[in-house]
């Protein structure tokens, strides 16, 4: 089986690590995976790439196109012959572009229902929450995947050593935000008022944007808690990646964050007021993990996603999983 991966090349650090976690967990399990990375931006820049992609699909000869995200899934559909196409929807695809006070553009309504159209002509559709599938009503071939967390890369450490390699100060209440502030669906301004409120001495709000898991685990687990203030989110990563560590998580109730945290000490869901949002985190810091969260979320380790991905490659393509590639 040759399955060829679409997505955007343009971040900071090229393809997106979460698309390369679950490429290297699909090759891991005998999948033969390549890789395609658009580089333009925009709706212009992913339409001029139809070319390029159509002359790899043909001299590469792949089973199937997994496509992350809905523009890599519309070029994807334009592009392909015989391939099967398996879309990933992530977020905002289904969802919209929110401004920063919330609202959404009318540029991204309009790409919701292209995307809408485009779920309804692939061959697979994946969403990473129930959330996401809502907005799918009458598509049939679906499943709800998170992505998967690398628990190989995002593990626990004693805080004291992290600490000490991060070289912070063993007093301070660390609070978390791993998101691109620029971003207006991430509303960092929530984030911000809800810290400037908080009446704890020695606190200390991080932004991490772009860094490589290796230090970003040791922050996980430096820190007293993750905030995450999004409109709105599919599946976010961090949170995932967060309990995996062992760490606390205040977040707005977006994508599937109830879902993952509901009864676990220290971890709360809060509302869009500033005032709620430092009360919970107020809470957090101050109440202790009676359990390790990284043992509630087994189910979501990667190659236990990938196994389900590797499911739905062979139903599309009629072929039964072997033995190997289902264990």
């Amino acid at each position: 089986m040759k399955v060829i991966f679409v997505s955007s090349g343009n971040g900071r650090l090229g393809m997106s690590p979460i698309t390369q976690s679950q490429a290297d967990s699909l090759i891991r399990n005998n999948i033969d995976i390549r890789h395609f990375l658009v580089r333009g931006k925009g709706l212009k820049g992913y339409l001029e790439t139809i070319p390029r992609l159509r002359k790899e699909l043909r001299e590469g000869r792949y089973d199937i196109i997994h496509a992350h995200y809905g523009l890599c899934g519309l070029i994807s559909y334009l592009s392909k012959s015989r391939e099967k196409l398996v879309v990933s929807f992530m977020g905002d695809d289904l969802m919209g572009s929110a401004r920063k006070d919330g609202s959404y553009t009318f540029v991204s309504k309009i790409f919701v229902h292209l995307n809408r159209y485009l779920a309804k002509k692939s061959d697979f559709v994946i969403t990473k929450s129930k959330s996401l599938r809502n907005v799918l009503k009458g598509v049939s071939n679906l499943a709800v995947i998170p992505n998967g967390v690398n628990f190989e890369h995002f593990f626990p450490i004693d805080k004291r050593e992290a600490r000490a390699k991060l070289d912070i100060p063993a007093t301070q209440k660390l609070i978390l935000f791993v998101s691109d502030p620029a971003r207006p669906e991430k509303n960092y301004s929530l984030a911000k008022a809800a810290f400037d409120m908080l009446d704890i001495p020695g606190k200390e709000l991080t932004v991490l944007c772009g860094m490589a898991q290796t230090e970003l685990n040791l922050y996980y687990n430096a820190a007293d808690v993750l905030l995450l203030t999004s409109f709105h989110e599919g599946s976010p990563n961090v949170v995932k990646e967060a309990l995996a560590c062992n760490c606390k998580v205040v977040s707005t109730d977006v994508g599937d964050v109830a879902e993952l945290i509901t009864g676990i000490d220290g971890c709360y869901t809060t509302t869009f007021d500033a005032s709620d949002v430092s009360d919970k985190l107020s809470c957090s810091i101050r109440e202790p993990i009676k359990s390790p969260t990284r043992d509630l979320i087994q189910h979501l380790e990667i190659n236990k996603v990938a196994e389900r991905i590797i499911a739905i490659y062979h139903k599309i393509i009629g072929q039964r999983p072997c033995a190997e590639s289902a264990a």
